[in-house]
């Protein structure tokens, strides 16, 4: 959910998840958005992607907007396309005329009109080439091994948020990474997973080798390399030979900088954190929290054939003049980017919590810190971490020199989450002229783009030219309203 500076909006995102009632059921994923009024009694809009996506089914699919479950119509389970989109997390455009929706397992942003209550556009994210990073893709490799591999990844984020960069406007995504998954119901004769063991295709002859390195193919069939991946499945075949060309991974276990007109990307942290993690963190890198009888050091590296270190959450903000960026993951740490002369740079990464004792010793102590952080708030000059295993919130206290010192292990009542408004850390979220150059040469030249060119012509894209400085006039309105209300 996101608020309009004023409050008068409130952005709701309706995953519309699939599951069990009897028979399967998957309600179209939406955007509501709430309008207040004098009377006590908010107007709702309901904003469906049925109108675009209807009879575009192929543009979008083939731009690489995903279409997950289809269904068995063998069975007939008919699961349309508006169906299978799941938004999730919401942010707010810096004039407020647009919300950003994201849409992990499609792996794509949708971009909503607030104003007109239309969906402007679904934008595909694309895919993240990771030969040239390190990666650990094996639970079963004895801990990290970080390697260089030919394959490819979808980024996949869950949550987002808006960031100004040198009077520029991005989204800022946490990559995580999700994978659908349904269990066998009524009129199913097997439950939907769309992903499979990489080891297990290569058993089932479903991967056209043909133009494959020797050493991929080495990797694939060992388990202690790429056999143990998780890789994507059931949409990544050949339409004519049925059979897999490219190992694509999912979540690219970064965080990225998206343009809010294109949607083309403008910068990723590659694979900074999980060498991070593993450099300061080696107990606990790429580690699960999935048995309560076993410790951290105990279930380290379980996550590697998964999603690695997990990015689950963000905040931005700034500290003085100095722009930041916080990224939870599901290992509970917690980075802290800032930008500098020649533009965002690691500065730390942070984990509380014991090591040694199991799971269930450290939470009854107040040990076991912040295992899967799912949400993080900017307040002030603290980091509000709210994390699902321990289901606590703490504080996080962010120095002037940009380095993450304390935790306090008091609770935060959740009365101080709910006041959490994130528009108000980035209001004054403007950086120095360095990061206009600074695309991530890197990120940029190995990342596959895929063309929206023939999308461009469905949804007018007019009214997002307006520039950042013929927009000041309603900023500044929008800032007096925000003094006034707060």
């Amino acid at each position: 959910m996101a608020f309009t500076g004023d409050c008068h909006k409130l952005v709701i995102a309706n995953e519309g998840r699939g599951g069990l009632d009897g028979t399967f059921v998957d309600p179209p994923g939406s955007v509501s958005i709430l309008i207040g009024n004098s009377l006590g009694s908010p107007t709702h809009v309901n904003i469906g992607f049925q109108s675009i996506l209807e009879n575009r089914e192929d543009l979008y699919q083939s731009s690489g907007v995903r279409w997950v479950y289809k269904g068995d119509h063998n069975a007939g389970i008919v699961n349309n396309m508006w169906d299978d989109l799941e938004p999730d997390k919401v942010t707010l455009s810096y004039d407020e005329r647009f919300a950003y929706v994201s849409l992990p397992e499609n792996n794509a942003i949708a971009r909503i009109d607030i104003e007109s209550y239309t969906v402007n556009q679904v934008l595909p994210l694309g895919l993240k080439n990771l030969s040239l990073y390190r990666t650990d893709c094996s639970d079963q490799d004895g801990g990290a091994n970080l390697l260089h591999y030919p394959i490819y990844a979808m980024y996949q984020p869950t949550d987002i948020a808006l960031a100004v960069l040198n009077n520029k406007e991005y989204i800022v995504s946490a990559n995580q990474g999700v994978i659908k998954r349904y269990a066998a119901v009524d009129g199913l004769t097997n439950s939907f997973d769309e992903s499979e063991r990489a080891r297990q295709i290569s058993l089932d002859n479903d991967f056209d080798q043909s133009a494959w390195p020797a050493s991929l193919t080495t990797a694939v069939n060992s388990n202690q390399q790429l056999g143990r991946l998780l890789v994507r499945e059931s949409d990544a075949r050949d339409p004519i030979t049925q059979r897999i060309k490219d190992i694509t991974a999912y979540g690219t276990r970064s965080f990225s900088l998206w343009s809010v007109y294109t949607m083309q990307l403008a910068y990723d942290t590659v694979d900074e954190l999980e060498t991070k993690e593993n450099e300061v963190y080696p107990n606990t890198f790429n580690g699960d929290v999935s048995n309560g009888n076993q410790s951290p050091l105990q279930q380290k590296d379980l996550r590697s054939d998964d999603h690695g270190p997990e990015p689950t959450a963000l905040a931005v903000g700034q500290s003085g003049t100095i722009p930041l960026i916080v990224i939870g993951t599901r290992t509970g740490a917690i980075h802290l980017y800032a930008e500098e002369l020649f533009g965002l740079r690691h500065q730390s990464v942070h984990r509380e919590g014991q090591t040694s004792q199991t799971w269930n010793v450290l939470y009854d102590a107040n040990q076991a810190g912040d295992a899967i952080i799912t949400d993080v708030g900017r307040r002030s000059y603290e980091d509000l971490v709210s994390t699902e295993a321990n289901e606590d919130t703490i504080s996080t206290e962010t120095t002037e020199d940009l380095l993450l010192k304390e935790v306090t292990k008091d609770r935060i009542s959740t009365a101080v989450m709910e006041d959490l408004k994130s528009t108000e850390a980035i209001e004054d979220l403007i950086s120095t002229e360095a990061t206009e150059d600074r695309i991530s040469t890197e990120a940029t030249e190995d990342r596959i783009h895929v063309s929206t060119e023939a999308i461009d012509d469905l949804i007018p894209v007019e009214d997002m030219q307006i520039s950042y400085q013929q927009r000041l006039p309603k900023i500044r309105y929008q800032q007096r309203l925000r003094k006034i209300f707060y």
